[in-house]
Order: C-alpha cells, then structure tokens, then sequence
C-alpha cells in the first residue's frame, strides 16, 4: 500500500538532456516576457484595471527572483549576485518604461531621471518585503528546493560550489550597475526629489504598499507550496482552497485600505482589481513551480531524511 502511495507522488523523469533544455527553455521565456512586461507598465498604470493586472505580473516576477535566491541553502554567496543581477535587469526594464512614457509625455530629462530612480527605491523595497521573509521562512522552517535525479541508482552527494559561478555573478552584477550607471547619470539628478516621487514621500503611498506586500506574501507561499511541495493528488483540492483564501484576504486588505482611507467613488473596481492582481501574481507563480516540479523540482524540508533519488538543485544552472 506504501509502496502504490509513493508511487502515485512520482512523476516520470525526462532524460537529463532533456530536462536541461526544458529548463533553460522555461529560464529564457520567462526573462523575455517578464522583461517586456517590465518595459510597457508605465504604459498602463493610468487605469486602475490594467495598472493592477501588470503589478501582480511584477510582483509573481520578483518572487521568482527572490524564491530562486533564498529557498536554496548553502549557495547563499553563490546566489546573492545573481539575485540581485536579475533585479537590476528587470529595473533596466522599468526604466526603460519610464524613458519613453516620459518622452511620450514631453518631460523634462531631469524629471525623467527622478521618476527612474524613484521606480529604483520602489524596486528595492518590494525586493526586501519578498526576500527578507522567504528567508526567514527557509531558514526557521528549513525549507529547501531540490532535484530528483534522472538516475535513480546515483546517490545523493553535496554540491561543491567552485569560485566560478560566484566571481561570474558578481562580473554580471558589475555590468548591470555598470547599465544602472549609464541610465541615471549624476548630473542632473535630485536624490530628494526622487524620493519625494517614490513612495517614501507619500505617507498613503506607503501604507499601501506595505499592506499590499503582507497580503501578497500570504498569497503566495502556498502557491509555492502547492506547485513545489505538495503531493501531486492534492494539487488540484490546495489551488482550489488557494482561490477562496485569495479572495477572503482581498476583502481584509480592501478593508484595512478603507479604514484608513476615504473609500474611492467605484470601491468595486478596487475589490475586483486587487482579487485579479492577486490571482495573477499567485497564477504565475504557481505555473512556473509546476513547470519546474515537472522537470523534478520539489521542496521539502532540510531536515527530511535524503533519498537517493534526491539532491540539490544543480546551481550550474543559470537563473
């Protein structure tokens, strides 16, 4: 009886060739489409609708980031400079966003400037409000992403991680602020004037982006549970369940939002947006974890007795 329970928990391997290229597959359409969305929110944050939909597109985006540098113990100096390369690639995208939204509209190169840098603290502070608690949450629950091998008879052995992929990071890391550089010259640039424009200048700004970021992480860790962690006969009753809880800390977040602040004329629209923006950020979330549990992917516990067909993620592997 076990043995069929396990059994039934298991998933078919591709060969590793396969599995490579699937992965690396899933790594490059991922990064093209969160960078073009990236590029065309500034587009689209004059409604309210659509400015929600690309925010939880973001913010789905930024977990990834922040899952792959955080749920992986023992790599952390290997993965900290990739992790922060991506965020500032996809700032580069925002950016890029802010450029020709503010060229569109006949700014000023100075205003365009603050705006970038603004979108920067912003980035910044959603990037610490995702990865400071994932890794509390990996290092107090000893959560930990690891790989089935294709071999079932290869026996599960440490990764020994060489200077190589941590002095490559940090060449990427060097290059991308190198990118940073050249977008935000020093010349011409207010740093209070940009921090006036982010949100550590309004009070309401704030506040509701702290509150968006609490509720978004509840959403999401189940999402990452489900996809990576929970038994495959199970999947389809915890994303259910994952729905009605979404929808239920929409209502207390619209609420907690509307006792602070004048409720706005159409509160309908706020309740239906920010239902849909949590839906797609844990909807993405959720697709990339199954993809990558498909291609033998699964957390667990640290703590949890290895198995042969285990071993860590291969960090060879680029982000």
């Amino acid at each position: 009886m076990d043995n069929e329970m396990a059994g039934t928990d298991e998933e078919l391997l591709p060969p590793s060739q396969s599995r490579k290229f699937r992965l690396r597959a899933l790594l490059g359409i991922s990064s093209v489409t969160f960078f073009a969305v990236d590029a065309v929110v500034p587009m689209f944050l004059r409604e309210a609708i659509p400015a929600l939909f690309c925010i939880g597109v973001v913010t789905a985006q930024l977990t990834v980031i922040c899952v792959w540098g955080t749920l992986v113990r023992g790599t952390f100096w290997v993965r900290l400079p990739w992790t922060l390369f991506l965020l500032v690639i996809s700032w580069c995208g925002l950016a890029s966003g802010v450029s020709f939204l503010g060229a569109e509209e006949s700014r000023a190169d100075a205003v365009i400037v603050e705006m970038q840098a603004s979108v920067g603290f912003l980035w910044a502070f959603g990037f610490l409000m995702s990865y400071l608690p994932l890794k509390v949450v990996a290092v107090c629950f000893k959560w930990e992403i690891v790989q089935e091998h294709v071999n079932q008879d290869k026996k599960y052995q440490p990764d020994r991680y060489g200077i190589r992929e941590m002095m490559l990071g940090i060449a990427m890391l060097a290059i991308s602020m190198g990118i940073v550089r050249s977008l935000v010259p020093a010349d011409g640039i207010s740093l209070m004037g940009a921090l006036q424009r982010s949100i550590f200048g309004n009070a309401a700004a704030m506040i509701s982006t702290t509150v968006f970021g609490v509720v978004s992480l509840i959403v999401k860790l189940p999402c990452i549970w489900i996809g990576l962690g929970q038994k495959q006969q199970r999947i389809v009753q915890s994303t259910i369940a994952w729905v009605f809880l979404c929808l239920l800390l929409t209502l207390v977040e619209v609420g907690i939002l509307f006792s602070v602040f004048r409720p706005p004329p159409d509160p309908f629209e706020v309740v239906g947006g920010l239902a849909m923006c949590h839906l797609v950020m844990g909807g993405v979330i959720l697709g990339l974890c199954l993809a990558l549990r498909s291609m033998g992917y699964r957390l667990i516990h640290a703590e949890t007795l290895r198995t042969p067909t285990l071993e860590r993620e291969d960090t060879h592997q680029n982000p």
